[in-house]
C-alpha cells in the first residue's frame, strides 16, 4: 500500500497492516568526491495501524505502544555491515475519524552512501 493511503479511509485499514516510506534524500554535512562517493541522509517512515477495541481502549493503547517499541527496536538491530546507520528520529500518532484504530508513524534517519562512480 501507497504510505499517503494508510489509514485515509476504513477500506484501507488492518489491524497491524503497514508501509514503509523513503521520502527525501539529503546531502550530508561531508565532502564529496568522486572516489568516496556522497555521503547522504534519507527519511525512512514506518507507518502501521493498531485496532483498538471498545472496551478495552486503555489496554489497546499501552499495547500498541509495546507494538511501537518492537518495530523500533527492531529497525534498529539490523545489522547493514556498515553501509548503512539507522537512527530513530520520532514517533507521533494519531487516530482516525472512527477512533477504531491508532495510526503509529515513526521516523528514522538512514545515513548512506551513493557511489559516484
Amino acid at each position: 500500500m501507497l504510505p499517503e493511503y494508510l489509514g485515509r479511509s476504513q477500506n484501507t485499514l488492518g489491524h497491524l497492516g503497514f508501509s514503509v516510506e523513503m521520502s527525501a534524500t539529503n546531502a550530508a554535512n561531508e565532502r564529496q568526491r568522486r572516489s568516496v562517493g556522497c555521503y547522504v541522509e534519507s527519511l525512512v517512515r514506518v507507518k502501521f495501524a493498531y485496532r483498538i477495541r471498545p472496551h478495552d481502549v486503555v489496554l489497546d493503547y499501552g499495547l500498541a505502544l509495546d507494538k511501537e517499541q518492537e518495530v523500533i527496536g527492531a529497525v534498529m538491530a539490523r545489522d547493514f555491515n556498515r553501509a548503512i546507520e539507522i537512527r530513530f528520529v520520532r514517533s507521533s500518532r494519531r487516530s482516525p475519524d472512527s477512533q477504531e484504530y491508532i495510526i503509529s508513524e515513526i521516523e528514522f534517519s538512514a545515513l548512506h552512501t551513493f557511489t559516484l562512480t
